[in-house]
């Protein structure tokens, strides 16, 4: 044998008082008659033993356990130390296993991880490692003496079979003398980390490969499609965000009363009409108004308009859709407003005037608000704005024929409330 069991444990051992800190004892025996056999263990204890072995061609795989075991108070305080510092020491000496120093040795096969705690001499707790382990082996004259045997004589004539392995042993066939050996081809696969198949082939046994990844199609900021070479970064020409225009809000209206008035050719605004945008929003739909998971049921009364959305920060507005019945003066709503907590958010304001006239329905014959998701009739509503010349707040009126007026604070009136939102809190 090229590696004998005497050098694995060796090797283990070697490897195990290297975690200088973190293990403290290392015995080649069962962890059971370990502390049957030694009255006083210093832990953390690491126990290995060989449980089976098989031979096959031009290798030796060893079955081997490792126990990696602390000690645990009876009242079990430290139980979850030690099972998280047992399992990254198993982690530690498999990490180890992997080096090119022990790649001299075999490798691993396989290996399998269980908890672990007893309650013999000493309460312990811990992990232990069943691995497979391959040992490097010769098809051929092995270490152990043999006395006036001729291993290259041929019997009867006959030539010696051939076994045709590759470099890591995963493949390995026997050939008959006279026999010809036609090796497999072999496929190869490239994928993404999607999982996505880029490109796959199957080329002949012993050939190097070589192989060109096709370009990635990119969509750049207008929409045009950029092609660069698999692998490499790809950078969007600058463009100005979707909802950054000096364009208004489209308004409401869709009967013609004049020609050339705002329901014809001649109306502007960057909605596709009232309700509708001209791109997707958050949620990847073209309604100017969801509630906060892209829907309509509004089950929490929120209202997203996202004729507000802001691409480079992610802010837009949201609203409250029931109106507050305050009947009082525009200074206390405003105080009631900045108190409220609706649907977990703080920050809430009275709407501002400019506001009043985004959600302007004027296609509605009663109030403006009388449409879905608000649906609200007629009230006195403060706003947020005040008037230079009188310094005293707008007061909407929100049927249709009244709207505005300057009024004193001493009035009483009803509120709606807005904030501003972002999309990182849906």
């Amino acid at each position: 044998m090229i590696t004998t069991v005497n050098k694995f444990k060796v090797e283990l051992q070697t490897l195990v008082e290297a975690l200088e800190g973190s293990v403290n004892t290392f015995y080649w025996k069962d962890l059971n008659r370990a502390m049957a056999e030694n009255s006083a263990i210093n832990y953390p204890l690491v126990c290995a033993f060989k449980t089976t072995a098989n031979i096959t061609m031009n290798q030796n795989r060893l079955q081997v356990t490792i126990d990696v075991a602390d000690k645990v108070y009876q009242d079990l305080t430290n139980l979850n130390d030690v099972e998280s510092d047992t399992l990254n020491i198993c982690r530690a000496i498999f990490n180890g296993m992997q080096s090119v120093r022990w790649k001299k040795i075999g490798r691993i096969e396989s290996c399998s991880v269980r908890y672990f705690m007893l309650t013999n001499t000493d309460y312990v707790a811990g992990h232990s490692m069943t691995m497979d382990f391959n040992f490097r082996d010769l098809n051929g004259t092995c270490s152990q003496p043999f006395f006036d045997y001729d291993f290259d004589q041929v019997i009867s004539g006959e030539a010696p079979t051939a076994t045709v392995i590759n470099s890591d042993l995963s493949y390995s066939q026997t050939v008959e003398p006279g026999d010809t050996l036609e090796l497999p081809d072999i496929t190869y696969t490239v994928k993404n980390s999607l999982n996505t198949t880029l490109v796959s082939a199957v080329v002949p046994s012993v050939n190097n490969i070589s192989t060109t990844l096709p370009d990635v199609d990119n969509v750049d900021t207008d929409g045009s499609t950029v092609s660069t070479p698999a692998g490499v970064a790809f950078t969007c020409s600058a463009g100005a965000d979707a909802t950054s225009t000096s364009l208004p809000i489209m308004t409401s209206q869709t009967t013609t009363y004049v020609t050339g008035d705002d329901s014809g050719a001649t109306k502007v605004g960057r909605l596709v009409d009232f309700f509708t945008l001209n791109e997707n929003n958050y949620f990847g739909n073209t309604n100017r108004f969801t509630d906060t998971s892209g829907g309509t049921s509004y089950t929490n009364n929120l209202v997203c308009d996202w004729s507000t959305f802001e691409q480079s920060t992610g802010n837009f507005i949201m609203y409250y859709k029931l109106p507050q019945y305050l009947n009082d003066t525009q200074p206390n709503c405003i105080a009631f407003a900045e108190a409220c907590t609706y649907g977990g958010y703080t920050n809430w304001h009275v709407w501002n005037k400019s506001m009043v006239d985004q959600l302007e329905n004027v296609e509605a014959t009663t109030s403006i608000l009388n449409y879905a998701p608000f649906n609200i009739g007629n009230l006195n509503c403060w706003t947020s704005t005040r008037r230079a010349t009188t310094g005293n707040p707008y007061l909407v009126n929100l049927n249709i024929a009244e709207r505005y007026t300057s009024m004193a604070d001493t009035f009483g009136a009803q509120i709606m409330l807005c904030r501003l939102a972002n999309i990182s809190e849906l």
